[in-house]
């Protein structure tokens, strides 16, 4: 049997809740063994191990849901503007496709001349402030003037 994603999302919520140090007292070493226990009297012996799994996380979040009634545990809900991610790929991907069709040229110019004036420019200035660096270490050491 293959996990689903909200299974998988259960298993995972149980794991950080009995692994969390400071759980504020939801979710004991005791309530775990016990769950365990319940989930092996639940399931055959013979079953998968991640089908042993999955139920033991329903039946934690379960009785976690029981004990707290003010703590909601929503998994697999979505965010409200989801779709906004959506609409934002569709609208990249049109304007590609709107963008290449325009263009008259089948390639895109990333260096143009002025950028690699510019770059001639700094490379220059780089240069110049290196072999002044340079040659710093060759001249003489000018000494103070005494009086």
């Amino acid at each position: 049997m293959a996990i689903t994603e909200n299974q998988a999302q259960r298993i995972l919520l149980v794991r950080s809740i009995e692994q969390a140090s400071n759980n504020g007292d939801i979710w004991t070493v005791h309530d775990a063994k016990a769950a365990t226990l319940a989930t092996k009297a639940l399931i055959r012996a013979t079953s998968a191990f991640d089908l042993f799994v999955a139920r033991r996380a329903e039946l934690v979040i379960e009785q976690i849901a029981k004990r707290n009634s003010g703590l909601v545990i929503e998994l697999g809900k979505r965010h409200p503007l989801t779709f906004l991610g959506w609409i934002l790929i569709a609208t990249a991907f049109a304007t590609g496709l709107i963008t290449d069709h325009l263009m008259a040229d089948r390639w895109i110019n990333v260096i143009e001349w002025p950028i690699v004036l510019l770059i001639c420019w700094n490379l220059g200035f780089f240069t110049y402030i290196f072999t002044t660096y340079v040659l710093s270490f060759f001249r003489p050491i000018k000494q103070p003037r005494s009086s």
